[in-house]
């Protein structure tokens, strides 16, 4: 991902997890590359910023509760929705 993609997605989310609100750094693809997202999916309408703890929770690199997981993806397709109306592939 380009500097200048990363740049305008951490300041259209004001530098904060959509999640928890607490400052994000990191950048998230919805779906999840590593779940089957499209691995060209770099384009802001597929992106959110997370911060670590809910990065790490939503790909599943440490433990969530169940359902925990989908209810992220709710968060952030809705959020993602509210932005940019129906996601499309």
């Amino acid at each position: 991902m380009n500097k200048k993609l990363r740049q305008q997605v951490l300041e259209r989310d004001g530098e904060r997890c959509i999640l928890c609100y607490r400052c994000g750094t990191d950048l998230h693809h919805e779906p999840p590359k590593g779940m089957g997202g499209d691995k060209k999916a770099d384009r802001p309408e597929r992106l959110v910023t997370l911060c670590k703890s809910c990065h790490s929770r939503r790909t599943g690199r440490i433990g969530c509760p169940d359902g925990e997981q989908e209810e992220y993806r709710q968060k952030i397709v809705g959020y993602l929705r509210g932005i940019y109306g129906p996601i499309t592939q």
